[in-house]
């Protein structure tokens, strides 16, 4: 499962949700570029700019066809990314 951070978010967001989901899934959880404890970013922030550190960071870490969830941020990128044939459900939460 990947777990997706809202908008400015850290992985500390789910803190309290990867020790439960891990009992079920291979969990990854990561910050993208600009994001949490990441280096700054001169790149604009774009849905499809986060949908392609995704899918490369997902690539490299063989995730292969995945579930996914997260904050809208997070979960809204996959979704304007040419990639969505690599999620296999995905859940959303505010």
């Amino acid at each position: 499962m990947l777990l997706l951070h809202g908008g400015f978010g850290t992985v500390e967001d789910f803190s309290s949700q990867i020790p439960i989901l891990a009992k079920h899934f291979k969990v990854v959880a990561f910050e993208r570029p600009g994001h949490g404890h990441t280096a700054d970013n001169k790149e604009p922030v774009s849905f499809v700019t986060m949908s392609e550190y995704t899918s490369i960071s997902s690539k490299r870490w063989g995730l292969g066809r995945r579930t996914s969830s997260g904050g809208a941020m997070g979960q809204s990128s996959l979704f304007f990314s040419p990639f969505l044939d690599q999620i296999r459900s995905s859940a959303w939460f505010a």
